[in-house]
């Protein structure tokens, strides 16, 4: 099962879970695969912020957020995780 599929199951916890384990998947694979210099690509950074988007539009009306509660983390670890990576 690809990581898309289990952000946008609905039994596989709530959007924050979901946000949380995408963070830590990001800098694990970010690390790992730096020396390689093959981070996720921005098409693939962006099929993720839209699986969020889903996510966020699927709760119910009460529930529903600013979709830039999933969005700035995504992107604040991603300035970061360049900012190590390509200036050390």
């Amino acid at each position: 099962m690809g990581l898309n599929n289990l952000l946008l199951d609905p039994e596989m916890g709530t959007p924050e879970d979901k946000l949380r384990f995408f963070l830590i998947y990001y800098l694990t694979v970010s690390l790992r695969e730096s020396e390689s210099n093959q981070v996720f690509s921005p098409s693939e950074l962006e099929q993720f912020m839209d699986s969020f988007n889903s996510i966020n539009e699927s709760r119910t009306s009460g529930q529903s957020v600013d979709a830039n509660e999933f969005v700035a983390p995504i992107q604040f670890v991603k300035k970061w995780m360049y900012a190590i990576l390509f200036f050390n």
